[in-house]
């Protein structure tokens, strides 16, 4: 059942968070590549680096 005001107007659940910042790491640039896309559209800011080393 949705939320309602006193005037019964409807009211979402909650504000949406923030974005989260997510790290990708792997030396194939397809799978980095399409990994930090699907990030994307799931609403998180994705960080690509191409190794370990690169990473930290």
């Amino acid at each position: 059942m949705p939320l309602t005001s006193p005037s019964g107007a409807p009211q979402s659940r909650a504000a949406p968070a923030p974005p989260h910042t997510v790290l990708v790491v792997d030396d194939e640039l397809l799978a980095r590549i399409s990994l930090a896309a699907r990030l994307t559209r799931l609403g998180y800011w994705g960080l690509e680096a191409g190794d370990g080393r690169v990473g930290v």
